[in-house]
């Protein structure tokens, strides 16, 4: 990659941050359950102060159908489970399950289904077929996230915590990074919307469950768990779920 090549895409990248990063505003009625998310289109997009995309538009279902009163709020995927942690969040949409999250959130019969994970490279360099390929390798992750145990565990890789995912396909661009992790319906939306080309690997990793949980710390919310639940059955009876994933595809 020469350097005006790279030098012009960060810029482009950097004023595409700047549009798609516009500071979001939490919304609601003060004594609303407070949801927390980061901006991970499709399944979380917050932009110009709305908050939308299948998790989301999924919680207004929820609310609309139970009455429940919520207020979304945007923080970086690591603040969101601290939020959880500490009380300050009441419900957060999407973690996959894992049992240091399982102490300090309550896992709902609500499940999002699977997400994929993807390695992209910047085009022309060598792919991921493997995971014995990534020995050597920078690869860019989202600060907090978890992908797959023998990644997750493994550290003898140089695994590069990002703010967040424009941040890690920025690495990538200018060769800090040789690969980012990422899922794969969320890499498509946003290289597609930044129009930059990276190259998906050929090694994916199959996506487990993610959930809708409740914070330990929030009995006003973990009393309404069950009506959430009923809620989320019978958006799976009657088909909006479906509806609200067609949306995205």
């Amino acid at each position: 990659m020469s350097t005006v090549s790279c030098a012009a895409r960060v810029a482009l990248l950097l004023a595409l941050y700047a549009a798609l990063a516009l500071p979001a505003a939490a919304r609601g009625a003060e004594g609303d359950l407070v949801v927390v998310g980061n901006h991970a289109p499709p399944f979380r997009i917050i932009e110009n102060g709305g908050f939308y995309g299948i998790y989301f538009d999924v919680m207004n279902e929820i609310a609309r159908r139970t009455g429940l009163g919520v207020r979304f709020v945007e923080a970086p995927f690591q603040r969101c489970l601290a939020m959880m942690e500490q009380g300050e969040a009441d419900i957060m949409l999407g973690p996959n399950r894992t049992p240091e999250r399982e102490a300090f959130m309550a896992y709902t019969t609500v499940r999002f289904p699977p997400a994929d994970k993807g390695f992209y490279v910047y085009p022309g360099t060598s792919p991921v077929r493997a995971h014995a390929d990534l020995g050597g390798l920078a690869v860019a992750v989202l600060r907090g996230a978890r992908y797959y145990p023998e990644f997750d565990d493994d550290r003898t890789l140089r695994k590069v915590e990002c703010f967040d995912q424009i941040q890690a396909v920025e690495k990538v661009l200018t060769g800090e990074c040789d690969a980012m992790l990422i899922p794969v319906q969320e890499a498509d939306y946003l290289l597609m919307h930044l129009g930059v080309d990276l190259e998906r690997s050929p090694f994916v990793v199959p996506g487990k469950p993610s959930y809708l949980t409740i914070s330990r710390r929030s009995p006003r919310a973990l009393v309404r768990r069950e009506v959430m639940e009923e809620a989320m059955r019978g958006m799976v009876r009657d088909g909006t779920l479906e509806a609200i994933l067609a949306r995205y595809r």
